[in-house]
This record gives structure tokens, C-alpha cells and sequence, in this order.
């Protein structure tokens, strides 16, 4: 500790004598009329406080070291997941394993190393305890457990990271490169067998989880044998008690896998529950791959949409591609021909059963007239939803009869055309709906421009609007793309042309077109999904959760004018197929809207029911109904991954061991350089002139003085 002063220091030499010429001075008359001894204290007194005023009025600065030791981290990371509970060593692994991680933990612990041991199985899922020590999770990520890590512990003294685990890895990517960031040796521990063990398992199975009553789902599944000689093995499909289907499995001499494929025919809606099964051989490993579960959600009919074109143009195409992934959709498209034909002749009837009709370019000439008409009348009746695809400078051309259900209408259009880039409103950032995260909404701003209209378009006063025009890099309000919703009809305006380029883009800067077939497809979805006005609602996530899905449901609450209603008590009673009933309440959020999640719900079908309460007072109540399906993906493959065990040792410079041997673990970990405190120093400034203390010191020498002074009669 040291002092600085702002000016020189030699100051310092002229300060104490001057301060005791001045206290001297004060004093000299007084030396007949007080004790010597007294009066040399008080000039003592005077002299130390002047030099004290003085010395601050210099801005001392007192410097200081100060020492921090941090001690060595060392992470100790445990999967936990089920399929180390498959293999042979699963009963000593959990008998010896208390009494080795305490000899692991002393070893360390003498060695002045700080310990954090954690459980995992898709991510860090808590602190590790021996004394409950659980096999349960459904999958296992050591990619993100090493990530979560990395996080966690980021410029912290971390010194090695231990990891006991079988390898068995069933969701992620490689954690060979998460390992390789953290920059610490990593010590691996292998469990569970090593070698190929007697097991037949179903596996990889392919199909689409969303089908229609009576139609045909075709379902691939593959069985899978390990140490097994020919057996007489039979593959059942299963809907409740009853057997759908039934094979013989007949491996050749050299086959260990074959694949089977099954015809479904739902006859019922809602989400229906299938299961493969196949024979229980005695000696396998584990029964638990020898069932697979699987859910489709069946529907009672594909949705129609209907379009129609002014003409052939890419944008049509780009459309039509855009909803081949989604099955649920039947597109059937009416492309103007010539004057007098299309290439597919419209029909009233088909016209009739739309769920959705889309306009591209739509009336092009007057020839189209007649049919917009037919469809304002469809509108009118059966409140069919539109999505309106404006361009080729047919904006002077929408009837009025049509503009009155469009959220964006045109109010003086030139016919000509200009290039325009969008931009995104933050309200469609934020809209429950049209939900995309950051990078959809980059890749937007900086798609290609597309050719818009020019002249007035005006979104009418309940449209609201997700997009507006860019001229280069001006920010204009002119609408590009609004939704409206308004006495039960729905429809959505985009004003522009040219689509098929961002369809482009999106795959050449993300080598697919999912960034654009997901934005149509959101397109389509809000158009289609009826509206619901109820003003109370709980809604689960989705109707069908695997065994690692979080369950999530949402309570949603409006007053009389829809708006969000905030301070109401929603209690949930969740109750699973055997009549256990949980109870819980939903969390208020910032946005008025109230959630809860359960965690690793066990598998089966689980209804629920929702009251809101504000101040005593029923505001509504819901029910709704989801299915959970258990993951058997931790059973599929049960052969040890020794070799990723001893890659992530070797990468990072560590050591592979068998599990048994924890403690030798912590031995060699003792004998890193790395594993010694890290000592910092932080030098500290404080100027005197700005605390507390020497204020103090000088008052009181003052008081002291002053009591004196008054004690001997001096005035």
C-alpha cells in the first residue's frame, strides 16, 4: 500500500513546519496563563490537524494490491440417462458407484480443488447427488452437457471435466467439437458393455404423423439383430388389443437388420395410438426396444385451396412447392389460358367446398370479372378466407365488391410497377401467430427487392400490418404484407410481385427453402385455423409430446373488448389415464398471458381442466386433452461407445478409464499443472480527500483542542 499525490510531494517538507509556525503563533501569547506541558500540546494538537487539512488539500491517492486465490475447478458430469440401466454392470454401477465418487471427491478435496458434479442426460439436468441417484432420462446430448458447461463456468478457473457415461449418444451433434472449445483436459469413464450382446430391437421408423380418415399410411419400420442365430421371430401392428397386421421376420444368413412396411387405415379423427411389437427372445439384453410406439394425428379431410391465376408465372410455381411438405393441403390451381380458357376449366361446385381461395394476380383482364364475382359471392356466404397475391399492375382492376374484403386495398394505382425491399413491423416480430426468430427476419430484410405496385395502397384501420416497403434504404409506411380479421372473414393482402425470387434466395443462403415454405405455410395456417372468440382458454403446446418434450399449456384470458385480461389465478387439474389428478397453478407472464410445463410426464393419454379466478370471482373455465408418448430411443442401440469415450480423451488431451476406477482419475488429474490456485492481484485507488475518516480525524483532533482550549479559560 502506497500513497500518490496529484501535486509534488515535496510539498510535503514545507507543509509540517509551516503548520507548526502557524500552531505556534496561535499559542505564543498563552504561554503565561497555561501549564508548558499543556501548551505544548496544543501547539502539538494545531499543528498535526493544519498538517492534515493541508496534506488532503494535496489530493492524496492511497494505491493498494489486493490478492485473490482462486482455487482449481474441477466438473464431474454423470449421465444419468436409461440406458446405462440395460447393461450388465447396471446393479454394481449403482452399488459401487456412492462409495467411489467419495473417494473421487476426498482425493480432490485434499488436493485444495473446488468440485461440481452434475447429472445429464439432454443437457445438464441438475447437481449430482449419490443418494438419489436416478437412471431416467429419455435421451442423451454430452454435446450440450459440455456446452452448458462452457457457459456455466466461462472465465472461471476450470481445470478438467470428468465424464462417466456409456457414449451412447441419441440426440445432438458430435461433442467432440463442444469438448475441444472448452480448452481443458477431459476425462473419460466408460459403463455399460463394451461388446455385442444377444438383442433384437424394432428401430428407424418412417412415417407421416399426420394422415385423413380412410386413407391409406403407409408405415416403415426396421428390426434390428445383435448375437442372434436364426430365431422364429413375428412383427405385430397393434392399435389397442386388436392386431392390425402380423409378419414373420426370417433373417438371412448374413442379414442383421430388415425393414417392413405396414398399411394403415384410420377410421377415426383425434390422435390415434399404434404400437410395433415383436417377439420376446430369452437372454436378450432388454425388452424395452422390443415394443415401438407411434402416434398419428388423423384428420377428417385434407383442406382445399383453390387458386386462381392471371397467368402462368413463377411466383404460382413457387407457391404450389412451397406446400408440398404439408400434406394436410390439397392445392388445386385455375391458371388464366387465353381470353376465353384456363388450362384447368374452374367449376362452381369444386368452387363450393374451398377451405381457402387464393388470387395471383387475380383479375388480370376483364375477362376475370365474372368469376371474382362468384367468388365475392362464396365469400359472402360461407365466409372463405383470401389470400390475395396483387402484381402485374392489375390493382386498377379489383372490383370494389372484392375490396371490401381485403385488409389492403388500392386507392389510386398507376398500373406501373417499382422495385421495393421490406421491412418487418415489430408487432409481426412479436405476433403469437407469425412467430420467426431473428435470422428469418435478417434474411427477409436483405432478400432480393420485389416489384410493387405503384400508387396508394391503404391498409384499412383493423388490418394489421407485418411488412412495409424499403426504396433503398428510406423506411416508408407503405403496406406490403397485412392481415385482417372481421366479422368471422379472414383474408391476407401482399402487394407485390416476384415472390419465386425469395423462394431462391431463401435456398441460396440457407441451401434450403424452408426459411420460405414455413412463412406460406404460416400464411395458410392463420387463414385456415377457425378463430376462437372464447375469452378464457387453456391450450396445451401441441396435441402429441414424445417422453424428452416438455408439456407445455398457455392460459389466455380477454376482457368484453379482447384485450388481455392480467391478475387472474388460473388452477389446472391434470389428470392421467389411471384418475391421479395433479393440481397447479399457471405463471402470469409480462405479456398477460399464463403458463406452466411438467417435465418428463409419463407416457399415456392425460385431460385437464381450467378455472380462472380474479378476486374471488369465477372469470371462466376450459378443458382440453393431450397424448404423451414414450421415447425408446435410449434402447435402440446398447453397445457401449468406447471409441467417442476415448476420442474426447484423447482430442483433449486427458485419459480414458473403465468406470471402476474413478479415484485413478482423480489421481491423475492431481498431477495437471493446471490444478493450482489462480492467484490475481487487483490494484485498488482511493482518494483520501473523498472518504469519510480522515474528515473524522480531523474533527475530532479539533474537539479535542477546543475542550482544552475551554478547560484552561482560553477563549
Amino acid at each position: 500500500m502506497f500513497p500518490e499525490f496529484t501535486l509534488s510531494p515535496l510539498w510535503l517538507f514545507l507543509l509540517l513546519p509551516l503548520s507548526g509556525i502557524v500552531a505556534w503563533a496561535t499559542y505564543r501569547s498563552a504561554q503565561n496563563r497555561i501549564p508548558k506541558f499543556r501548551r505544548y500540546f496544543l501547539i502539538g494538537l494545531r499543528t498535526l490537524t493544519l498538517c492534515l487539512v493541508l496534506i488532503l488539500l494535496l489530493e492524496p491517492v492511497l494505491r493498494a494490491l489486493d490478492k485473490t486465490v482462486e482455487p482449481p475447478l474441477v466438473v464431474f458430469l454423470q449421465d444419468t440417462s436409461e440406458s446405462l440401466m440395460a447393461s450388465q454392470d447396471s446393479s454394481q454401477l449403482k452399488e459401487k458407484l456412492p462409495e467411489l465418487f467419495n473417494q473421487f471427491q476426498n482425493i480432490l478435496t485434499n488436493a485444495d480443488a473446488s468440485l461440481a458434479s452434475f447429472s445429464f442426460g439432454d443437457g445438464i439436468t441438475g447437481n449430482f447427488t449419490t443418494d438419489t441417484l436416478q437412471f431416467q432420462e429419455q435421451s442423451t446430448n454430452i454435446g450440450k452437457a459440455l456446452e452448458d458447461i462452457s457457459s456455466r463456468y466461462a472465465g472461471q478457473h476450470l481445470a478438467a471435466v470428468v465424464i462417466l457415461s456409456d457414449g451412447i449418444i441419441t440426440t445432438g451433434e458430435p461433442p467432440v467439437y463442444p469438448a475441444s472449445k472448452l480448452s481443458v483436459p477431459i476425462f473419460t469413464l466408460i459403463a455399460g458393455d463394451t461388446v455385442p450382446r444377444k438383442d433384437i430391437a424394432l428401430s428407424d421408423l418412417q412415417i407421416n404423423e399426420i394422415a385423413y380418415v380412410q386413407s391409406l399410411v403407409p408405415v416403415r419400420v426396421s428390426v434390428k439383430r445383435k448375437g442372434l442365430t436364426t430365431e422364429s421371430i413375428k412383427i405385430e401392428l397393434v392399435q389397442g388389443n386388436k392386431v392390425l397386421d402380423a409378419r414373420a421376420v426370417e433373417f438371412g444368413a448374413q442379414e442383421n437388420e430388415k425393414e417392413f412396411t405396414f398399411q394403415i387405415t384410420p377410421i377415426a379423427t383425434g390422435v390415434q395410438a399404434y404400437q410395433f411389437r415383436i417377439t420376446q427372445l430369452p437372454g436378450e439384453v432388454t425388452w424395452m426396444n422390443n415394443q415401438l410406439r407411434f402416434y398419428l394425428n388423423v384428420l377428417e379431410n385434407k383442406q382445399r385451396i383453390h387458386l386462381f391465376a392471371a397467368g402462368p408465372h413463377p411466383d404460382v410455381a413457387a407457391f404450389q412447392r412451397a406446400l408440398i411438405p404439408y400434406k394436410q393441403y390439397e392445392l388445386i390451381t385455375y391458371i388464366r389460358k387465353d381470353a376465353t380458357h384456363f388450362y384447368k376449366e374452374p367449376e362452381l361446385s369444386d368452387l363450393k367446398q374451398s377451405d381457402l381461395i387464393v388470387l395471383s394476380q387475380f383479375p388480370g383482364s376483364a375477362q376475370d370479372l365474372p368469376w371474382v364475382q362468384k367468388i365475392v359471392e362464396e365469400v359472402t356466404a360461407r365466409q372463405v378466407p383470401l389470400l390475395i397475391l396483387t402484381g402485374g399492375g392489375n390493382g386498377k382492376l379489383i372490383p370494389p365488391d372484392l375490396q371490401k374484403y381485403m385488409g389492403i386495398v388500392p386507392r389510386s394505382v398507376s398500373g406501373q410497377e417499382s422495385e421495393a425491399k421490406t421491412w418487418v413491423a415489430p408487432t409481426y416480430k412479436d405476433h403469437i401467430t407469425f412467430s420467426f426468430d431473428e435470422k428469418w427476419n435478417k434474411w427477409l430484410e436483405f432478400a432480393p427487392p420485389l416489384s410493387r405496385e405503384s400508387g396508394d395502397w391503404e391498409a384499412k384501420a383493423n388490418t394489421k400490418v407485418a411488412l412495409f416497403a424499403q426504396v433503398k434504404s428510406v423506411k416508408l409506411e407503405w403496406p406490403v404484407l397485412g392481415f385482417q380479421e372481421q366479422a368471422g372473414r379472414k383474408n391476407l393482402v401482399f402487394v407485390g410481385e416476384n415472390l419465386w425470387k425469395l423462394r431462391m434466395n431463401a435456398f441460396q443462403e440457407n441451401n434450403s427453402f424452408t426459411y420460405f415454405d414455413e412463412w406460406i405455410h404460416n400464411w395458410i395456417e392463420w387463414l385456415t385455423v377457425k378463430s376462437d372468440r372464447r375469452r378464457f382458454r387453456v391450450i396445451p403446446s401441441q396435441r402429441l409430446f414424445s417422453g424428452n418434450d416438455k408439456v407445455r399449456l398457455r392460459g389466455e384470458v380477454y376482457d368484453e373488448n379482447y384485450k388481455p385480461l392480467s391478475g387472474v389465478e388460473i388452477q389446472v387439474k391434470l389428470k392421467n389415464q389411471s384418475g391421479e389428478i395433479q393440481e397447479l397453478m399457471l405463471n402470469e407472464n409480462a405479456d398477460h398471458q399464463y403458463t406452466a410445463e411438467w417435465i418428463h410426464l409419463p407416457e399415456g393419454e392425460y385431460s385437464y381442466t381450467a378455472e380462472g379466478k380474479r378476486q374471488d370471482k369465477t372469470i371462466g373455465t376450459d378443458r382440453g386433452e393431450f397424448t404423451v408418448g414414450r421415447s425408446a430411443i435410449e434402447y435402440q442401440d446398447l453397445q457401449a461407445n468406447s471409441g467417442l469415450m476415448q476420442q474426447l480423451a484423447q482430442v483433449t488431451e486427458g485419459k480414458y478409464y473403465s468406470w471402476q476406477n474413478l479415484p485413478q482419475a482423480a489421481e491423475d488429474i492431481k498431477q495437471l499443472p493446471q490444478l493450482k490456485p489462480l492467484v490475481s492481484y487487483r490494484q485498488t485507488a482511493t482518494e483520501l480527500h473523498r472518504i469519510f475518516w480522515p474528515l473524522l480525524v480531523i474533527i475530532s483532533l479539533l474537539t479535542l483542542e477546543w475542550v482544552i482550549r475551554k478547560w484552561s479559560g482560553l477563549t
